[in-house]
């Protein structure tokens, strides 16, 4: 608002993520438009209108659906399973992570 040199704004907010909210949000998404639009109004002194509430959450993933999920999510919590019940392996999957993490700090 201080770059607008006091002239009214209008905003497009976006919800999104995964949250343990979802189903609440998802059950009545008119009353939190109208938190979302309340709120911009009260703490701009009226000086910004939000014109488009848009919701895109989804619940959290649960462990049974991360285990199950197919491609390279599936594959990557298959493996991190079989890691925790093998600290050689772990040990050498960190080894290899540092090195590939100084890689990136030289560049």
């Amino acid at each position: 608002m201080d770059e607008n040199d006091g002239l009214p704004l209008v905003a497009r907010v976006v919800i999104k993520g995964n949250t343990q909210s979802h189903n609440e949000i998802a059950s009545d998404m008119e009353r939190w438009t109208n938190e979302i639009r309340s709120a911009a109004v009260d703490t701009s002194g009226g000086q910004v209108w939000v014109e488009k509430v848009k919701f895109r959450t989804k619940p959290p993933l649960s462990d049974k659906a991360l285990k199950s999920a197919d491609g390279a999510i599936g594959e990557l919590v298959h493996l991190l399973d079989e890691l925790q019940s093998d600290p050689d392996r772990l040990h050498d999957l960190a080894d290899e992570l540092a090195d590939l993490e100084k890689k990136f700090q030289e560049n």
